[in-house]
């Protein structure tokens, strides 16, 4: 089985810095504006303690998924 916040961060790692080059080569903010809002998404109480919630959850199977 794979980890699947590792799948989040393969596909961020491939995808953002081809966002990036796009911003640059097309002198946009696109990212930066992505970014701002999720931050935004991300603050609220509930959504952040389920993401917490999430990161536990991924953390906890990843140690015990080779017992």
């Amino acid at each position: 089985m794979r980890n699947p916040l590792g799948l989040v961060v393969a596909l961020a790692v491939v995808s953002l810095p081809l966002l990036l080059l796009g911003d640059l080569l097309l002198g946009r903010r696109d990212v930066y504006r992505i970014y701002l809002g999720l931050e935004q998404f991300a603050r609220r109480p509930v959504v952040f303690f389920i993401l917490i919630a999430l990161t536990l959850v991924n953390w906890i199977w990843n140690l015990f998924k080779f017992q």
